[in-house]
């Protein structure tokens, strides 16, 4: 399954388009609402106890990373200013 979500976490550069229409569409925080919709979708499957439905998760979660990165940069730029994206990323813990 860890070798599964290797090859996957790459593939989030896929949902680029998807990730700049919504930015640019629906703006900063609406994009947060779709990525908390997203975070329950991706990570629902892991309450099941079966592992082919659990790889569900694997294939999801590259995606709502992407869009959760994306996202909380876009916004922080747009209302805290450019100079402050790094400050703030540097706050947020770190795995």
């Amino acid at each position: 399954m860890t070798s599964l979500l290797c090859i996957l976490l790459p593939s989030a550069i896929l949902a680029l388009p998807i990730m700049k229409y919504s930015l640019e569409t629906w703006g900063s925080v609406r994009t947060l609402h779709l990525v908390n919709l997203l975070g329950f979708i991706a990570y629902a499957p892991m309450l099941v106890r079966n592992l082919w439905v659990q790889a569900l998760t694997c294939i999801l979660y590259p995606l709502y990373r992407g869009f959760l990165y994306a996202t909380l940069t876009t916004f922080v730029a747009q209302e805290f200013g450019p100079q402050s994206v790094g400050k703030s990323k540097a706050i947020l813990p770190q795995r």
